[in-house]
């Protein structure tokens, strides 16, 4: 099996921070950098979405098109 491609950095962490790194690594028995991959995948799915998020504009068109026919739906579903 082919290793993935990766990138050295250096990270500059508060000594709190690496401590809590530190104890989720020794109690989950997973590497280190694998914790600071996961949380980086996560911090930006957060930040940047992913494609399968609904853009806000859209669930708020959504939801006034469902309050606006709410009584049309109520019929329809008898």
């Amino acid at each position: 099996m082919a290793k993935a491609k990766t990138k050295k950095i250096v990270v500059e962490l508060s000594v709190g921070l690496w401590k809590k790194l530190l104890e989720a690594a020794e109690q989950s028995g997973q590497p280190r950098q694998l914790l600071i991959e996961r949380a980086v995948e996560q911090y930006l799915g957060l930040v940047m979405g992913s494609k399968d998020d609904v853009r806000p504009a859209i669930m708020k068109h959504f939801r006034r098109s469902t309050r606006k026919n709410r009584k049309l739906h109520q019929l329809l579903a008898r």
